[in-house]
């Protein structure tokens, strides 16, 4: 839906009565099998960072584009909460959220649009990262010990709480 060179939005999720808009990408990578797949996962998902900068500067430049798609009922020069958001699955880096772009999880993100609440309390919930698992409250972590022919290994291992 977008021009080239700009990437094509993959979720636009509006209320007006809030008068809220949330522009998102979304990144789905299968679970890391080995840590040497980390850094490439890695920075697939925070492609889209990249991806929502271009998002952004277009929407800023032409703010009607939306509005003349039908995508939009106004310009998005006219919602007064905007958020470009970051929804990865099943891999998950830590990105330092800015006044223009956060990252949440798939899951949180479904879990949290399930809810009554508006659009705009429900993002600002999410972006209060609550929704992070805390250990004691969702999880333990325990080192236990296995061993085999006289070799010993130590490992933590997490527990659902």
């Amino acid at each position: 839906m977008m021009p080239e060179p700009t990437p094509d939005i993959d979720l636009l999720v509006t209320e007006e009565i809030s008068s809220t808009l949330v522009i998102a990408e979304l990144k789905w990578c299968r679970k890391s099998l080995a840590p040497r797949e980390i850094p490439g996962k890695d920075a697939e998902v925070l492609k889209g960072i990249s991806q929502l900068g271009k998002i952004r500067q277009f929407l800023l430049d032409n703010p009607s584009h939306l509005t003349a798609q039908k995508k939009l009922l106004r310009k998005v020069s006219d919602y007064e909460h905007i958020y470009y958001l970051l929804i990865p699955r099943d891999h998950w880096p830590w990105f330092e959220p800015s006044q223009e772009t956060a990252i949440v999880e798939f899951e949180a993100f479904a879990k949290a649009m399930e809810r009554p609440a508006d659009l705009l309390s429900t993002i600002r919930l999410l972006l209060t990262y609550e929704w992070l698992p805390v250990e004691g409250r969702d999880f333990t972590v325990r080192y236990e010990r296995a061993t085999a022919n006289g070799v010993s290994i130590e490992a933590q291992i997490f527990y659902a709480a």
